[in-house]
């Protein structure tokens, strides 16, 4: 009787781990009916950018760094793993940086498709980066490049590669806490 028991418990778990091990696999394509526009908020938080059935793109709400920047923080999700990315505007001068963020070396758990990665580890106190409202975009550029870090100024070309439909606009902050500036108009 105890063996049927252990072999019933058994079978009654092989669905839970089946799919949890399933949880990692890459989703088929979805229609086109289910690929929604994005949803950005007053504060230019935001929530379905992009539209690839493997991906799911969502920003945090945009902080005024002072001095003209905004900054934000950028989420791509992809088969178990999150990567974030920094984006410094410099509304004023309507230019901008995207900065990838790297693996946490004291959190670099992998389910299965890589670790994901982290801004804060590329940000003061942890990383080379710091924001103030003299940092320029050069500057942030030039640290970067020094650090080994991965990212690009021409915001352009990058979002391009996404649904204009979903696509996100980096400047969003420059309307809201610089209205008047090059980069609220973008």
């Amino acid at each position: 009787m105890r063996l049927w028991l252990h072999i019933a418990a058994f079978l009654a778990s092989v669905p839970v781990w089946t799919g949890a091990a399933l949880a990692c696999e890459p989703l088929p394509p979805q229609p086109l009916w289910a690929d929604k526009r994005i949803k950005v908020e007053g504060n230019c938080a935001f929530t379905q950018a992009e539209g690839h059935y493997d991906t799911s793109i969502w920003g945090n709400k945009a902080i005024d760094i002072g001095g003209g920047k905004v900054g934000q923080k950028v989420n791509e999700a992809a088969v178990c793993r999150v990567y974030e990315r920094l984006v410094v505007v410099d509304c004023n001068a309507g230019q901008g940086i995207f900065v990838e963020g790297v693996v946490d070396p004291q959190d670099n758990v992998d389910l299965g498709g890589g670790p994901s990665t982290s801004i804060a580890v590329i940000q003061h106190p942890k990383g080379p980066i710091r924001l103030t409202s003299t940092t320029t975009i050069s500057d942030i550029a030039a640290v970067a490049q020094r650090a080994g870090l991965t990212y690009t100024t021409d915001l352009t070309q990058d979002l391009s590669r996404m649904k204009k439909r979903n696509r996100y606009n980096p400047y969003c902050g420059c309307a809201v806490f610089y209205p008047g500036s090059t980069g609220a108009n973008k």
